[in-house]
C-alpha cells in the first residue's frame, strides 16, 4: 500500500481493512500504529490512533461481524485484538507467535 501523510509525518501503510458497515477503515503501519479513519464522502479523517505493537503493524483485519473489533499483527510477533469504542489503548486479547513454529 502506498505511502501516506498523516498529520505532520508520513507513514508506510502495510495493511488496509473496511469494517461491515463501510463507514470506517483501518489501516496498519510502520510506526507500530494502527489507525483509524472515519469515511464521509471524499474525506477521511483519523479518529483513533491505536497503539501498543513494539514493532510495525504488519497486517489489520475489521471482525466480519462485530464492527468494532480489529485484529491485528505486528512484527513484534504478537497479534491482538482491540475494541475501538474503548480508547483505553489496551488490547482486549493477545497471541504471542514465535517465528518458525505452528
Amino acid at each position: 500500500v502506498s505511502t501516506g501523510d498523516f498529520g505532520n509525518h508520513r507513514l508506510s501503510s502495510r495493511s488496509v481493512s473496511w469494517n461491515s458497515s463501510g463507514l470506517y477503515l483501518a489501516i496498519a503501519s510502520s510506526d507500530r500504529m494502527t489507525r483509524l479513519c472515519a469515511v464521509e464522502g471524499s474525506n477521511p479523517r483519523e479518529i483513533l490512533a491505536i497503539s501498543g505493537h513494539t514493532g510495525p503493524v504488519e497486517r489489520v483485519r475489521f471482525h466480519p461481524n462485530q464492527e468494532t473489533l480489529i485484529c491485528t499483527a505486528a512484527s513484534d510477533s504478537t497479534v491482538r485484538l482491540w475494541d475501538v469504542r474503548g480508547a483505553s489503548q489496551k488490547a482486549l486479547g493477545q497471541i504471542d507467535v514465535s517465528p518458525g513454529t505452528s
